[in-house]
């Protein structure tokens, strides 16, 4: 498992096209030393039969605790607690929306079609002034069709939680 994740983490500092180029028999696309640690066919297997959490406990979409980020919660709130255990914040913050590009159709991309980005996850987050992230919150949109009201004022409190005066 610790290899699966060290190979992603080789992924996203050596970029290529497709994960499946890494083990390319073309010299220009084949990465020598993470193609050695771990075969193209157990990483895709793993790629695609990883869960993080149990499937069958997932509530249904109808009911009030139904969380569009089940799948991937127990990551998120593991890196939340890191974040915020590791954080020694500057004397001054920012809390700021940032947005990841994205070219898939998912249900959490945010559509903007006059902003230069189009489709992006909406990440709210909470950095110091050197650029570390001690909080972040993503958007999963509307929960139903009513309006959210005070959308700015929440998501300021659910990101300063723990701070001090």
């Amino acid at each position: 498992m610790k290899l699966f994740v060290a190979r992603n983490i080789l992924i996203g500092i050596a970029v290529k096209p497709s994960y499946k180029d890494y083990w390319s028999s073309t010299f220009e696309l084949r990465d020598a030393f993470t193609s050695t640690l771990m075969s193209r066919g157990r990483f895709s297997w793993l790629l695609g039969n990883i869960h993080i959490h149990n499937n069958v406990l997932q509530p249904t979409r109808e009911k009030p605790e139904f969380n569009k980020l089940y799948k991937i919660h127990p990551l998120l709130n593991a890196l939340g607690r890191s974040f915020i255990e590791c954080c020694n914040p500057a004397e001054y913050q920012s809390l700021d929306e940032s947005w990841l590009k994205f070219k898939c159709r998912l249900m959490l991309l945010q559509y903007m079609p006059l902003n230069p980005i189009k489709r992006a996850y909406k990440i709210w987050m909470h950095v110091d002034k050197y650029g570390y992230v001690c909080q972040f919150q993503i958007c999963t949109g509307k929960v139903s069709n009513a309006t959210e009201n005070n959308l700015g004022p929440r998501v300021i409190k659910d990101l300063t939680k723990g701070i001090g005066n």
